[in-house]
């Protein structure tokens, strides 16, 4: 983690040419498949985008450490659970949203839900 903020956003990494993988951190899953479209489609160089969250089928969270095509770069969307449990070869940057979800309880209603924060 950078001491003070940076001013790099995530189009500029994904823009930057020296850039090699890029691991970001989701905070939920239904997110993670539509982000890692919306990541292809933002960039020029070849970006090889692969979700990654719990209750993601095994064949497809083991994608990740696969080797990737030639002359694509790897963006990994990942839960903040997979971002904190998992090393991933050769991720250069990790992009941080600083969200969570978490689970509230309504002591009114007797409903919990989950809430991004």
């Amino acid at each position: 983690y950078a001491v003070t903020p940076n001013d790099d956003t995530e189009g500029d990494l994904l823009d930057e040419e020296t850039m090699e993988d890029i691991l970001d951190e989701e905070e939920g899953e239904e997110g993670g498949e539509e982000r890692a479209a919306m990541y292809s489609a933002a960039t020029s160089t070849p970006l090889w985008v692969l979700p990654l969250y719990s209750l993601l089928p095994t064949h497809k969270q083991a994608k990740v450490f696969e080797s990737i095509p030639e002359g694509c770069r790897l963006c990994v969307v990942a839960t903040n659970v997979a971002e904190t449990s998992l090393t991933i070869p050769n991720v250069k940057y990790v992009v941080d949203t600083g969200k969570t979800k978490t689970r509230l309880y309504d002591k009114i209603t007797g409903i919990s839900a989950f809430t991004v924060t």
